[in-house]
């Protein structure tokens, strides 16, 4: 006879309940994305808002030069100071470039408006940009923005540097008075005083010793 054979597994020498699988807990969290730096987002946006920023002047330019000829002629030779600092600039600046336009534009203009009230015939367009004092305005125009560029942090530098000293002063009366009421005592060793109060703390220190000698009588 064949003798049947049973398979004997730890569960049945030690018990049911002695035996526990440990299962390690599968963790299905998504791995983070890491972050690009704020300055780089700054930079990428920036260059797309430049380069959309141009494609709608390319595109607004070409709706002139087909349906505003007259228009477009003035435009593209008044404002050739915006049209290089946008276009020949590696990185260019969008609020620089946004600031010369603005002041570019509006000697522009003042020479578009008779333009069209006089009639917008390429007699009249040939007729300003024949005009010197035409061109001396339009450039000017240009040049107080490119000035408005460079003068403008300098000025703001000056404007902020002249608040932070008459806050230093201020502070510098509140020290004063602070340390004439409670003494040098409450400053540490390394701390600088102003020149006044150093004067006047070396007096009173050195009243102070004389009236601490004994006498010599």
């Amino acid at each position: 006879m064949a003798r049947r054979t049973q398979k004997v597994t730890l569960a049945d020498i030690l018990g049911d309940d002695a035996v526990t699988v440990a299962v390690p807990e599968q963790k299905n969290e998504a791995r983070p994305v890491p972050s690009r730096p704020v300055g780089d987002r700054r930079k990428r946006n920036q260059s797309n808002g430049m380069v959309g920023m141009m494609v709608r002047i390319t595109l607004a330019l070409g709706a002139l030069g087909i349906f505003a000829f007259p228009t477009f002629l003035i435009v593209i030779l008044a404002m050739t100071p915006t049209l290089v600092g946008l276009f020949a600039s590696q990185r260019p600046d969008r609020t620089k470039i946004q600031t010369v336009a603005a002041f570019n534009m509006s000697g522009v203009i003042l020479f578009l408006v008779p333009l069209w009230m006089d009639g917008h015939t390429m007699d009249n367009a040939i007729h300003v940009l024949s005009n010197v004092y035409s061109w001396a305005v339009m450039y000017s125009a240009a040049a107080m923005g490119f000035a408005v560029l460079w003068l403008g942090p300098q000025i703001a530098a000056l404007i902020l540097n002249a608040l932070a000293i008459g806050r230093r002063g201020k502070l510098d009366s509140i020290r004063s008075e602070l340390i004439e009421e409670w003494g040098t005592g409450i400053l540490p060793d390394d701390a600088l005083l102003p020149h006044g109060v150093a004067s006047r703390a070396k007096k009173g220190a050195a009243g102070k010793s004389k009236s601490e000698r004994p006498d010599a009588a």
